[in-house]
């Protein structure tokens, strides 16, 4: 019986990538031979065509096939070995100040890892989520991808449709199956409430362009944990999808928070954030961290990154982006992942 069952944690176009597998290895093949169609794939395994060609695209980035303009796909491997050497690469959307070491880190991490498994890398600089295809072309044939930066979910159901294999560092989709490296964030919240209660705070404040009601309830949690008051008018969390939003949502929250809530310490979540909060504070004539003790959970951990002194909780971003690319290496080498979604949590870095 040939139909395949959607099974929960393997995606149909993976189960039907090992079942055209086996049939190169067994079918008797010989190097330059025609392979089935597309359509004949969909018909005989009955699955859509978009499967099909995501299941034959898998196999000619492994170097099992290949593909002839107007003529159909061949076969190039009939042993069906994997390849073991693969171009991967790297997606930034973003450019940072030069005082943070996000970029570096990212390289370091990144190139080492590649390095230790024998992969080429390629970096991409972004202007837009909207360019990761066009880019792709440009840079040629690569075997998949690691996304340093936010992008919009209709950019993930491009990648997804044309079948790459990619890692996003830092970020997911709920009820997604997407490889990522994540950061404990309500272990980073605890550790910031815990700097906070060591300068004896007590009416504690947060600003969350990115989180959602899943951060804001890790919030209240981790308050109610420490026997602090939740004051709901100091908590302020919002599913920004794009940067004018950060910038709009934290200007309006953090001008209410620090004109009616008097808040003696607050929790930021992004360099942009906690930058707009000191700006606002220090505008009010607030010294700090003597009137308000700020922590950023943010990616940075320099000392000269904000103008006054801040606790920083930061991510391990050199071994995310290693993990990053050894996840994604597993995955262009068909290996068994027992969990696509990694976590780290971050730790405290006292700028005082």
């Amino acid at each position: 019986m040939n139909k395949l069952q959607a099974l929960k944690d393997e995606p149909l176009y993976k189960q039907l990538q090992k079942r055209l597998l086996e049939e190169v290895q067994c079918g008797g093949y010989l190097s330059g031979q025609k392979f089935l169609t597309i359509n004949e794939i969909a018909d005989k395994y009955k699955v859509s065509r978009m499967t099909a060609r995501q299941a034959v695209m898998q196999l000619q980035k492994a170097g099992i096939l290949y593909s002839r303009p107007q003529r159909g796909t061949f076969i190039n491997n009939p042993k069906g070995n994997i390849k073991s050497s693969f171009t991967i690469g790297a997606a930034f959307l973003d450019i940072y100040n030069t005082s943070s070491p996000y970029l570096s880190e990212s390289f370091r991490g990144l190139t080492g890892m590649a390095r230790e498994k024998g992969m080429s890398l390629v970096t991409m600089a972004l202007k837009s989520d909207r360019d990761i295809l066009s880019e792709l072309e440009l840079s040629g044939k690569i075997d998949g991808l690691v996304l340093t930066s936010w992008v919009s979910v209709e950019a993930i159901v491009k990648l997804r449709e044309i079948g790459l294999p990619f890692v996003w560092l830092d970020n997911d989709l709920p009820l997604q199956d997407i490889a990522c490296i994540l950061v404990d964030k309500i272990y980073g919240m605890l550790l910031s409430v815990d700097y906070l209660i060591a300068q004896k705070r007590k009416r504690i404040a947060m600003i969350d362009p990115w989180g959602g009601c899943e951060r804001l309830a890790g919030c209240k949690t981790v308050l109610e944990s420490k026997e602090l008051p939740v004051i709901p008018e100091l908590l302020r969390v919002n599913s920004a999808r794009t940067y004018e939003d950060e910038t709009a949502f934290t200007y309006k929250s953090a001008a209410e928070i620090l004109d009616e809530g008097k808040p003696d310490g607050l929790v930021v979540f992004g360099e942009v954030a906690t930058q707009i909060v000191i700006r606002l504070a220090l505008e009010r004539g607030l010294k700090i961290p003597d009137d308000l003790a700020i922590v950023s959970c943010a990616n940075i951990a320099t000392k000269d990154y904000f103008p006054v002194p801040v606790g920083v909780i930061k991510i391990p971003l050199m071994e995310m982006s290693g993990m990053a690319v050894d996840l994604l290496h597993k995955m262009l080498r068909g290996e068994h992942i027992e969990n696509a979604k990694i976590m780290v949590k971050p730790y405290l870095v006292d700028e005082e």
